[in-house]
């Protein structure tokens, strides 16, 4: 978990280092993509950059500064500068991500610790798939936009690594990597929070309790928004029609698919495809 300085200075220190974020033209790598299967990435002494990972799908491990980390969807990594890590991929499904670095202020002091891992970060993608379009594409008022993409990524990674902070878990790692698991192995189907209930052998009342305070949101909440996610990577990485999709995720009604990825990702899937 990162380490926070206690409020207001951390609060202080988070804003002066937001603020140096319109050194954006220098942004190093920015791409989203599926990593070969073998993917690993060893700096020993660590990156000149800060190296940022959100991962959509699939899993990769390794070792991080002191800490060995497990990173699976919907988490964001962020290795400041100098920091040693060697990162493989799991060899159990292909792993999507997006990978971003950014090159360090000077003499900047970083507002979390060396190593975030922040899991339920899907928000993100927003922010991360703007920045990607905008540097592509090179309309007007490209640079305020791209510098205001930047702020939201970064401000909602310190909002989230806040509120993780804050409020600890109640399921540890290994329950929700098995809930994750099932969820994801049986996305075109239509679990029930009692199947996932009876997955961690707890009451429905307990587990739907424990899910609220790891999650933030009920199981069934949860649940459309993993399967919302997963068709966003097929939209992404497919040419499937978005009927197909839909189908392939147990959706008989087009129209309801839609209305659920557009409350997901804000954008209906026609938009999302063509962003």
């Amino acid at each position: 978990m990162p380490v926070l300085l206690e409020a207001p200075e951390r609060a202080r220190e988070d804003r002066d280092w937001l603020r140096r974020l319109d050194r954006y033209p220098e942004i190093g790598v920015l791409k989203y993509g599926t990593a070969p299967t073998n993917w690993e990435v060893s700096y020993d002494r660590g990156h000149s950059e800060h190296v940022i990972h959100l991962v959509v799908a699939g899993r990769y491990e390794g070792v991080a500064g002191h800490q060995r980390i497990q990173v699976g969807p919907g988490t964001l990594v962020w290795l400041k500068p100098g920091v040693p890590f060697t990162l493989r991929a799991a060899a159990s499904r292909p792993l999507a991500l997006y990978r971003l670095q950014l090159p360090p202020a000077p003499a900047e002091e970083p507002p979390l610790g060396p190593v975030v891992v922040l899991p339920g970060a899907w928000e993100l993608r927003a922010p991360l798939d703007l920045l990607i379009s905008e540097r592509e594409e090179r309309q007007p008022f490209r640079e305020v936009r791209m510098r205001a993409a930047l702020e939201l990524l970064f401000s909602s990674a310190l909002r989230l690594a806040e509120q993780q902070q804050t409020v600890r878990p109640a399921l540890d790692a290994a329950q929700r990597r098995l809930l994750e698991d099932h969820a994801d192995e049986r996305v075109a189907e239509r679990v029930h929070p009692a199947e996932l209930a009876r997955l961690l052998r707890m009451s429905p009342e307990h587990f739907t309790r424990c899910f609220r305070r790891t999650y933030g949101c009920p199981p069934k909440v949860w649940l459309v928004r993993r399967r919302i996610q997963h068709a966003a990577r097929l939209l992404d990485e497919t040419q499937e029609t978005i009927t197909r999709i839909a189908r392939g995720l147990g959706y008989c009604d087009v129209y309801l698919f839609s209305r659920q990825f557009k409350s997901v990702m804000g954008v209906s899937p026609r938009t999302y495809r063509a962003r």
